[in-house]
């Protein structure tokens, strides 16, 4: 089976460095023809956040998303499994229409990003596609040079069950591919439900590194910041309630699990906010927002989080 990581970011780069690992035909199609170009001539160095290991550097075939030519897809559907690591906000109907162009009929896309509402969207916009939610709780930082990345956390991905008969014969394979490649991969039947689990998470940690500046497990050690989170806990629980989204027993002792567990961790819209970069608070806190209101329900904390982001943002 053949791999195609769409977008270079630390998740991308880290799927396709362990993919190449493994010997398995992957390709990186990037925002940038430049970034695209390094990676066809330097592959992806990939390294352990422990330091026990050297780090080492795998081939991959690169191209630009944007390019006249497909990148890299020399197989048919039934060989290809796409994987899209984009940030929500470079889904794009732009993207959406790109991708219908170069990726075959059939083929697995499977959906890597925070937040929710992409899925409806690409289900709509790529009929022709298995369009398949992903999880992942791995951990993974990108290089500034754009061809490295740093495997910061070990951990699982659960993909969504493919709802035709010959999707879930190719979603077979893959399992196969990923347990090759050493990455823990399982099919969920709860695959909604953990979706919205790690959304919580995420609408609580991302939003409020991102306005104190801080790091992950640095997070509950203000009592004032503890607020916030129980907070934006109990507002989130009061919405999933009213919407009859399950939510697992124990949530809040898994955001302080989280916090203890990437302590060292700087969030994604943290990282986005340093660079001057729109983040994903539309589709992470402002998912919430809006599925709020369709129950009749107001979400002040989650709205402020979106405005105090978006502040940052400008």
């Amino acid at each position: 089976m053949k791999h195609l990581i769409i977008g270079g970011g630390a998740v991308g780069l880290l799927m396709a460095a362990r993919l190449s690992a493994a010997g398995m035909r992957t390709a990186v199609a990037t925002r940038t023809v430049e970034q695209a170009t390094e990676l066809s001539d330097r592959g992806i160095e990939l390294a352990a956040s422990s330091g026990e290991a050297q780090a080492v550097r795998y081939a991959v075939e690169a191209c630009g998303v944007w390019e006249a030519q497909a990148p890299g897809l020399g197989q048919g559907a039934d060989e290809l499994a796409v994987w899209l690591t984009v940030k929500q906000t470079q889904l794009t109907e732009e993207l959406i229409i790109r991708l219908a162009d170069i990726v075959p009929a059939g083929a697995l896309l499977l959906c890597m990003q925070n937040g929710i509402g992409h899925i409806e969207r690409l289900e709509r916009g790529l009929p022709q596609l298995a369009v398949i939610p992903v999880i992942t709780t791995e951990g993974a930082l990108a290089g500034a040079n754009g061809t490295s990345v740093m495997h910061t956390g070990h951990g699982q991905l659960h993909m969504g069950e493919a709802r035709t008969e010959w999707a879930r014969t190719r979603q077979k394979i893959l399992l196969k591919c990923l347990e090759k490649a050493g990455i823990p991969a399982f099919l969920s039947k709860e695959i909604e439900g953990r979706i919205y689990q790690k959304l919580l998470i995420n609408s609580i940690i991302n939003p409020l590194t991102a306005l104190y500046g801080i790091k992950n497990g640095q997070l509950p050690g203000d009592p004032s910041r503890l607020k916030l989170m129980r907070g934006l806990h109990d507002e989130t629980l009061h919405i999933m309630s009213a919407a009859s989204i399950a939510c697992a027993c124990g949530s809040w002792q898994s955001v302080l699990e989280v916090c203890r567990n990437t302590a060292a961790n700087e969030s994604s819209m943290l990282g986005d906010i340093q660079r001057g970069r729109r983040t994903e608070v539309e589709w992470i806190n402002g998912g919430w927002v809006r599925l709020a209101g369709k129950h009749g329900l107001e979400a002040p904390l989650h709205q402020a989080m979106c405005s105090m982001i978006r502040a940052l943002e400008e």
